[in-house]
């Protein structure tokens, strides 16, 4: 009876465990941000994406996905991607890429006003239309 206690405390913990699976994604110099952007069209509600980018060409992003609130995606997102572009050397400010399935108004805003960096804002032109292409 003992061990069918400890198996089944066990088998409590690791559902707990997979259950509370990261629903936070980020990366630095990958491949493609297309790529990026494409998978964070299919993750859950409450949702942000951010994104930094070095005049070197180096970028990174951090994501939140199935936040309590939009408000807590935002700022999960832009956390992530400060703490990816730390770990990899990048000194560049995060910015939100999107909310939700469209582009940030902010960031839109700041690169047509020009307060955001060229670089930042080409990677936001050239992606942003992935937002809201059907698949």
């Amino acid at each position: 009876m003992h061990r069918i206690a400890l198996l089944v405390i066990l088998l409590v913990l690791l559902v707990a465990t997979l259950g509370c699976a990261s629903d936070t994604l980020s990366g630095v110099d990958e491949p493609d941000f297309g790529e990026v952007v494409r998978h964070y069209r299919t993750l859950e509600a409450n949702k942000a994406l951010a994104l930094a980018t070095e005049a070197n060409g180096r970028w990174a992003y951090g994501a939140r996905f199935a936040s309590g609130s939009r408000a807590e995606a935002i700022e999960d997102a832009v956390e992530a991607c400060r703490t990816k572009a730390r770990s990899g050397g990048m000194r560049a400010r995060c910015i939100l890429f999107a909310i939700e399935n469209e582009p940030a108004p902010d960031t839109v805003g700041g690169c047509n006003a020009g307060r955001i960096p060229s670089r930042r804002c080409a990677m936001q032109r050239r992606h942003q239309g992935m937002l809201t292409r059907p698949q």
